[in-house]
């Protein structure tokens, strides 16, 4: 999916990739993994605004290295993602 990244048609082709994975485990993953749609403009915006945020969220798994014959799972850091915080007061 790397290859992907910064293509027009991006989410069509991470739901063929996700279809595929899911076709050939069909027992583990079919209705489960090809149940979101990447192609959605509705939810992840159009035209550039989608090619950026499937394009962001490609290179968070790009580091990450999935094969069974790497029993020395070590993520590569991807860029730093900060997510707000709620601070509670007492009265809260």
């Amino acid at each position: 999916m790397v290859a992907l990244k910064g293509t027009k048609e991006i989410g069509d082709r991470i739901n063929k990739v996700i279809g595929r994975l899911a076709d050939a485990n069909d027992h583990l993953l079919k209705g489960v993994i090809d149940l979101p749609d990447f192609n959605d403009e509705t939810k992840l915006g159009k035209g550039k605004e989608m090619q950026d945020r499937l394009t962001k969220l490609v290179g968070i798994f790009e580091g990450l290295h999935f094969r069974a014959d790497q029993r020395k799972w070590v993520p590569t850091p991807p860029a730093t993602i900060l997510v707000p915080s709620r601070t509670r007061t007492r009265n809260q």
